[in-house]
């Protein structure tokens, strides 16, 4: 195989599993450096994670069902 410059491949175009796009995720935990109330007590917190529900509310630790 011969050595190539990274600048022929600039225009090229992806092949194979490179081509294949990547689904979205969703995070499970959210942190905000000022705080964010909590979707079910409404207290101010840091650290807030998504409900087990799957509605994508963002809870506090107390209000956070554990699986």
């Amino acid at each position: 195989m011969k050595d190539r410059s990274l600048d022929e491949f600039q225009n090229e175009k992806p092949q194979g599993d490179a081509a294949t796009t990547v689904p979205k995720t969703t995070p499970t935990m959210d942190w905000t450096p000022e705080g964010a109330a909590c979707s079910d007590c409404g207290e101010n917190v840091h650290r807030r994670w998504r409900d087990a529900d799957g509605n994508g509310r963002l809870v506090c630790v107390s209000c956070k069902r554990w699986a």
